[in-house]
This record gives structure tokens, C-alpha cells and sequence, in this order.
């Protein structure tokens, strides 16, 4: 592969109205710089978007391949999703978040991937997560690198950095695409994608620097996330993930510390990532 050619496959995104101009400028850099380039950007707008934003996609659709999806209500993310992958015209599909960064290589590093591995379903990679400005590395994410281990993985914690991952469209609708789980849309995702014997793998390398601030953590706390926890367990029972002792056990685990003030779950937050 050439620096800067372009290859046919799509990269998805769901604009959201609270989304910060300045982070989705520097999304469409990344896109804009990588060493290989989609030849089709899908940005579904979930509902209404201020004039700041949509002035942000305007001015980059003069120089990249933007196609916008309107929504006219906000659906949340799992149906913006979906909404966006019907209008998708390649096969190959990467996801993106409008507030993350991209690493020069991404795409072209998934792209020779899947060349070279042509039954993979499900390419993702590793992450460095940095605060709201970019500017304090949080740490790294790396999950497990081989489809075996993934599985295993998958039935105690999220197998894949979602915004990593490049997928074929044919294969995630198959499975019924994304649901509605709050801040779990993925996750539920790849539990019925990896029950169904869908290949996948992680790459050994990073490909998005993440945007993990004081607010990730805070929603990912309290009640609403304890009913999340709940549709996750009753889901990993159905897929017959693990023993319902061993499932119970893990339920707990990840469920216990959402009670936490945010500044010792910030903490807690950080040993259970790794």
C-alpha cells in the first residue's frame, strides 16, 4: 500500500448536540492524515446538531468524502448506529468517536490485516487514553490479541476498544447490529457477534488515542448503569456465558464499585481496565 492512497471502506460516526467542536475538528484531522484514507465517511447526526458542529462538517466535506445521515429526534447510540451501517457502502466499516484521535497507521495496519486474514469478521487494537484535553496520558488498554483468548475474555470484561474496531457490515447485520444498552451497546454487540462464531482479533498495536476524562467515569456509575449491568448479565446468562455462579460472582464485581464516589471509582476504574 501507497502513503495516502485512498482504499474503498467506510469509517461511522453518530454526532451528538453536546459533542465539542474543537474534538470533532481534531477527529477529522486524524482521518484526514492517515496514511491510507476511507473513500466514504459516514457521520449519522443523532438528532438535533447546533450550527457550531455542522459548520465543522461542512467545512471538512469540501476536502474529505463526508456523507451526512440525519436523524430527526435523538434515537441514541445503538440506532444511530444502525441507521448509519444501512447507509454505509462498503463492506469493510471502521468506528470511529467524533472526540478521538486516530494514529497515522490505523487503517492501513486493519486493511493489511484483513487482507491477510480474509475470514476475520472483526479487527481491533489497542488505545492511549489521555483527559478531555489531550494533554495527561491515563494509561493504555490493550485486550487479548488471539480470537481463542478473546472469547474467554469476552465473558468477564469487553474484548475490544470500541473505537477501535473494523468490521464487515454483512456479518454485524446478521447478528441484528447494535441494541439499546446504555453505554453497552458494544459490548453487547460482540457477545452475540463472538456466540455465533464470528472470527476476530486485536491488533498488538495502538491505533486511537481516546479521550477518558472525570465524565466518562461519571457515567459509568449509579443506577442507571447498575440496570446496564443487569441486561448484560441476563444477556452473557442467555449466550451461556460461563456458570451462573461464576456469572453472578463477576455481576457483583463490576457492579459494587458503580456505588463509589466518583473520585475513588476514578481509582477503581483504573486497576479494572487493566
Amino acid at each position: 500500500m501507497h502513503d495516502k492512497k485512498t482504499e474503498e471502506f467506510s469509517v461511522l460516526m453518530s454526532l451528538y448536540c453536546n459533542e465539542k467542536p474543537e474534538f470533532l475538528n481534531q477527529c477529522l484531522i486524524s482521518i484526514h492524515e492517515q496514511s491510507v484514507k476511507p473513500n466514504e465517511i459516514i457521520i449519522v447526526y443523532d438528532g438535533y446538531i447546533p450550527a457550531e458542529l455542522d459548520n465543522v462538517v461542512i467545512e471538512w466535506s469540501k476536502v474529505l468524502p463526508v456523507k451526512v445521515c440525519k436523524l430527526h429526534t435523538n434515537m441514541g447510540l445503538g440506532d444511530a448506529l444502525n441507521f448509519g451501517i444501512k447507509h454505509c457502502n462498503n463492506e469493510l466499516i471502521a468506528r470511529m468517536d467524533t472526540d478521538d484521535i486516530c494514529a497515522k497507521d490505523r487503517f492501513k495496519l486493519q486493511l493489511q490485516y484483513f487482507n491477510e486474514n480474509p475470514t476475520l469478521t472483526l479487527i481491533g487494537g489497542g488505545i492511549e487514553e489521555y483527559d478531555e484535553e489531550m494533554q495527561v496520558l491515563r494509561g493504555t488498554r490493550f485486550t487479548k490479541e488471539k480470537h481463542a483468548d478473546i472469547v474467554k475474555y469476552a465473558c468477564f470484561k469487553n474484548p475490544f476498544n470500541h473505537m477501535t474496531v473494523m468490521f464487515k457490515k454483512k456479518d454485524i447485520q446478521s447478528v441484528g447490529g447494535y441494541k439499546k444498552h446504555l453505554l453497552m451497546e458494544d459490548y453487547n454487540l460482540w457477545l452475540r457477534l463472538l456466540n455465533n462464531g464470528y472470527k476476530t482479533y486485536n491488533l498488538p498495536e495502538i491505533l486511537v488515542y481516546a479521550r477518558t476524562g472525570i465524565n466518562m467515569v461519571r457515567k459509568r456509575r449509579g443506577m442507571s448503569y447498575f440496570k446496564s449491568e443487569i441486561q448484560l448479565f441476563k444477556l452473557k446468562r442467555m449466550l451461556n456465558c460461563n456458570s451462573y455462579s461464576k456469572n453472578c460472582v463477576i455481576f457483583l464485581i463490576r457492579v459494587l464499585p458503580r456505588f463509589l464516589p466518583v473520585s475513588v471509582l476514578s481509582i477503581v476504574y483504573k486497576i479494572m481496565r487493566k
